[in-house]
């Protein structure tokens, strides 16, 4: 009985540290192979999207840092910039522990201005014991603007991804 309850406790130890292939958790970067020294080779238009928008994103969520989750959006370009720091800021004062996950599916780029489509996952636990964890998963589409300072979102949809009163579809 007890070697059985090993090996139950193994495999399930085992399960949970298991990483799904292609996703992008926190702490993956590190295992990435290191770039060509070759300086003539152009960045791939999804690494760079991912290092400059979605790792950033997946960094100040689950750090609950609200500006540097904004800082991934174009201030001036996001429609609903005001709404979006109003959700950000209820759902950190719900939930306490945030885990986000994304596997970028699709990225097209012309003239200055590019669309991007990720698969998002995230599970969040609230302070209130008495609250449900939250999980959402979802394709998230996202069109960017190149600025000075390198692809920044202009919107994204769902809209309400953030939002406390999420709804599933």
């Amino acid at each position: 009985m007890r070697k059985l309850l090993f090996c139950i406790g193994l495999c399930a130890a085992t399960l949970a540290a298991a990483e799904v292939p292609g996703w992008q958790q926190a702490g993956d970067t590190a295992q990435q192979p290191a770039p060509q020294a070759d300086t003539a080779q152009q960045p791939d238009l999804s690494d760079t999207i991912a290092q400059q928008v979605l790792e950033p994103l997946q960094q100040g969520v689950q750090a609950q840092n609200i500006q540097q989750v904004l800082g991934v959006f174009d201030k001036n370009g996001f429609e609903n910039y005001s709404n979006l720091y109003g959700q950000l800021q209820a759902f950190f004062q719900v939930f306490y522990k945030v885990d986000f996950r994304y596997r970028l599916l699709q990225v097209a780029a012309q003239n200055g201005r590019a669309s991007a489509t990720a698969e998002v996952q995230m599970d969040a636990l609230p302070y209130d014991v008495t609250t449900i964890p939250a999980r959402r998963s979802t394709q998230m589409r996202m069109q960017l603007k190149l600025g000075a300072k390198g692809w920044k979102i202009t919107s994204f949809t769902p809209a309400d991804f953030f939002n406390v009163e999420y709804r599933t579809k």
